[in-house]
């Protein structure tokens, strides 16, 4: 790209600074075009055909521009959506059971351990006693 007094030119559009602002201007539009185009129709060429025309590059540069703006339209809309459909978060409260039940629960673990542990041995040991 050239300095900011002189047009940097690409295949489509300069980019020149007028008063202090930068502007990127067609290459395409202004005095490289004629100022008036009559279009006719094809079937009837007596027939002038009115209405806003446009270049075939600047109709596709319109395009792109229209279709960039689109995309990012449409992504911030999903986006927007994706995250409206989040679920809310859930807050839990964990809480300490009291000392009694805790008491209570490891007492009857302890007497189930114990009562297991006392069957246990006294079916082995009629197991291994000499039978009459």
């Amino acid at each position: 790209m050239g300095s900011l007094g002189d047009p940097a030119v690409t295949d489509r559009t300069a980019i020149v600074e007028v008063n202090g602002r930068i502007s990127e201007v067609s290459r395409m539009a202004g005095t490289e075009r004629p100022k008036r185009v009559v279009v006719v129709d094809a079937d009837n060429p007596l027939l002038e055909i009115n209405g806003e025309f446009f270049w075939r590059e600047d109709h596709e540069e319109i395009l792109a521009r229209e279709r960039d703006s689109a995309y990012r339209r449409g992504f911030d809309d999903g986006r927007t959506a994706a995250l409206n459909r989040l679920p809310q978060p859930v807050v839990v409260t964990l809480r300490r059971r009291s000392w009694i039940r805790r008491l209570v629960g490891r007492a009857l673990l302890a007497w189930l351990v114990i009562t297991t542990a006392v069957v246990t041995i006294a079916w082995i040991s009629q197991g291994l006693s000499p039978q009459p």
